[in-house]
């Protein structure tokens, strides 16, 4: 978990990663505990969508972090 982010409604946790296939434990442990509806991994280069601990993660490349007000409503 490197940034919480504050959101409309509550804190929405941001992992940033520059490997494509990145360990997040503590991301990981941050959704168990707290159950955010959206959370983001910023990459340098890939777009998704999966789930974390019953947690939306999108993924989205640097270049496109401006997007997060628009998603993490």
């Amino acid at each position: 978990l490197d940034f919480l982010y504050e959101g409309k409604t509550s804190a929405v946790p941001l992992e940033v990663k520059g490997a494509d296939n990145p360990k997040a434990k503590r991301y990981r442990t941050f959704c168990r505990e707290y159950a955010p509806k959206v959370g983001f991994e910023i990459s340098q280069n890939r777009i998704g969508e999966s789930l974390c601990e019953g947690t939306r993660i999108i993924t989205l490349p640097r270049y496109l972090v401006w997007n997060i007000d628009h998603d993490a409503s």
